[in-house]
């Protein structure tokens, strides 16, 4: 008995002792360095509990690094029916300044029944290695949050829900890293998203994340920031994959919906398989950036990219690759003249699925800039083409750029434009690589002579085309005429040469007509039975559409010919630049 009696008094010492250890270093407000702690006390040979060597020799701590240590909670340490009330709890249980909710405790499979909020700003919640059944939408409403995960290999939300599976609303200052959110059946209608008027002046940024779906299942739109605001929106995304649910209409990847200015950047970024991968057409006047650096485009059924026309701030689209979309870029509404600027450098498309092989079709004014980039490539027959339709004020340039087996010397279609600029590109003719030229010119001539009868005006028709790049020239229709193409205006050196047969003495004419209008004329006259050769010659500002002739006439009182042959009568239109 009084043994015993000793070793309860012993017991009661230790604790005393212990208690006086954990007030003495201020670790009292830390559940982790306790359990900690604990496990590392033993009895000694008296069977007293002995302090450890790793706690004494630990420097004293201060107030302040103690209340430090107040801003981190456990999330496993607090009651609730599921990791959700859990983490609420949790998050609950820090100062108002916020602080850091560690939910890396919370492992397995875990239950979020009912909705997570967070509306406390300054909070960052850490995430372990957990698969989370997300049965109600996470929203946040604060500002400067962050919800960080493992990687989206190991922290993952099953969304069973139908709205948006995590709610941006109202929230400044984001961000997301480190998870995948994914739907395994049915559809949401939004996976993360910022919809209401309270984005502005929000900045979000997304790493390493997945927002997938895919067989029907997932989310239609998985991230969406729209619904106007009073200010600018940074929105950054990096190392980031999306896939929206299905290939069909409504399904995006992501959706611009804002007549604001939300700046979007987007790092190593993958959209795949859904109708539109990024669109920002539902609000044509959006005033945003919008850049893509690097990253996988394909399988979308409409276009990796759609862009409303009316926008007036540029498009940067870097180093991206795409294969098996109907287009890689295509323009939402009816064409315009006042588009944004686009510029597009480093593309690589490997595959466009659409009939006309249009990689690109643009309708806004521009300009649009290609430069650097890859349509196909020489083993396979793709010939993708950029297709380019303005109201007005369109400027369309392609620089040092590779069109692949298939396509043609011309691998663009011009509908409206003001000006073309080509420089350095090539295409392959399907046994090699060959230029493309980047001076529009065209050389025509006769390989018959032709007659002119006395004191007529006649224009001469061209029957042979030595050169013609970019079409200047139709052998069936108005054969007699060179028409500027479309985006080739600038200043042209306009020559035309006629040899005259032998013939009575009599005056010749030839003259260079402008549509229909004269602009430059020489006349001559020959000494009887000899032949005569003369040459015109001007130089003109053009638009497109502008057309030039040769007229020729003489009176000498009978039919005169004019000699056939490539090297006796042409007629030619070189471009010499702007």
């Amino acid at each position: 008995m009084r043994s015993s009696g000793v070793l309860d008094c012993y017991k009661i010492v230790c604790a005393f002792r212990l208690l006086i250890i954990f007030v003495y270093f201020g670790v009292l407000d830390s559940a982790t360095y306790a359990r900690k702690t604990l496990g590392e006390f033993s009895l000694n040979s008296r069977g007293v509990l002995a302090s450890p060597k790793s706690l004494l020799s630990k420097p004293v701590r201060t107030q302040a690094s103690s209340a430090n240590v107040s801003n981190i909670k456990l999330c496993d340490q607090f009651l609730g029916l599921d990791a959700g009330v859990k983490i609420a709890n949790c998050i609950a249980d820090l100062p108002p300044t916020g602080g850091i909710a560690d939910a890396r405790g919370l492992l397995g499979n875990q239950t979020i029944s009912a909705q997570l909020s967070i509306t406390k700003a300054n909070v960052t919640l850490l995430l372990g290695s957990t698969v989370f059944t997300l049965d109600a939408p996470l929203s946040i409403t604060s500002t400067n949050v962050n919800i960080i995960g493992v990687g989206r290999s190991g922290t993952i939300f099953n969304y069973t829900g139908s709205a948006t599976a995590i709610d941006l609303s109202g929230a400044t200052r984001i961000t997301l890293d480190g998870f995948r959110l994914q739907k395994p059946l049915g559809v949401a209608r939004i996976g993360i998203g910022a919809t209401s008027s309270s984005i502005s002046q929000g900045n979000y940024i997304f790493r390493n994340m997945e927002v997938v779906g895919g067989n029907g299942n997932g989310f239609t739109k998985c991230l969406v920031f729209g619904n106007g605001g009073n200010g600018a929106s940074e929105i950054s995304m990096y190392d980031v994959e999306i896939h929206p649910a299905a290939r069909t209409v409504p399904n995006i990847g992501i959706s611009i919906e804002s007549n604001q200015s939300v700046n979007l950047n987007l790092h190593s970024v993958s959209v795949t398989d859904g109708y539109v991968g990024i669109d920002n057409s539902a609000q044509p006047a959006h005033q945003g950036t919008f850049n893509v650096y690097g990253g996988n485009f394909g399988r979308n059924a409409l276009a990796d990219v759609r862009l409303a026309t009316n926008d007036a701030v540029p498009v940067n689209i870097y180093g991206a690759y795409t294969e098996g979309s109907d287009r890689f870029m295509v323009s939402a509404g009816p064409d315009s003249g006042s588009g944004r600027p686009v510029t597009i450098d480093g593309l690589l498309i490997s595959s466009i699925v659409n009939a006309d092989r249009a990689a690109i079709v643009w309708r806004g004014g521009g300009p649009l800039t290609v430069r650097n980039s890859t349509f196909g490539s020489e083993s396979r027959d793709t010939g993708f083409k950029v297709n380019f339709n303005s109201g007005s004020n369109g400027r369309l340039i392609l620089e040092a750029n590779s069109f692949g087996n298939g396509a043609t010397d011309t691998p663009w279609t011009i509908g409206r434009l003001d000006e073309l600029i080509t420089r350095g590109n090539r295409y392959h003719t399907g046994t090699a690589w060959d230029s493309i030229p980047d001076q529009p010119r065209v050389r025509v001539s006769r390989a018959e002579s032709v007659s002119v009868p006395n004191a007529v005006a006649l224009p001469l028709s061209w029957s042979t085309e030595d050169f013609d790049v970019e079409s200047f020239h139709d052998l069936s229709t108005n054969p007699t005429r060179l028409t500027i193409p479309n985006g080739r205006r600038g200043l042209y050196q306009i020559t035309a040469v006629v040899l005259w047969d032998s013939a009575a003495y009599g005056a010749r004419s030839a003259s260079i007509r402008k549509n229909g209008i004269v602009i430059s004329e020489v006349a001559g006259q020959s000494p009887a039975l000899m032949p005569l050769s003369q040459v015109v010659t001007t130089v003109d500002n053009a638009l497109a559409g502008d057309y030039y002739e040769v007229y020729v006439s003489q009176t000498t009182g009978a039919s005169i010919a004019i000699a056939g042959g490539s090297a006796k009568s042409f007629f030619s239109v070189v471009r010499l630049g702007n």
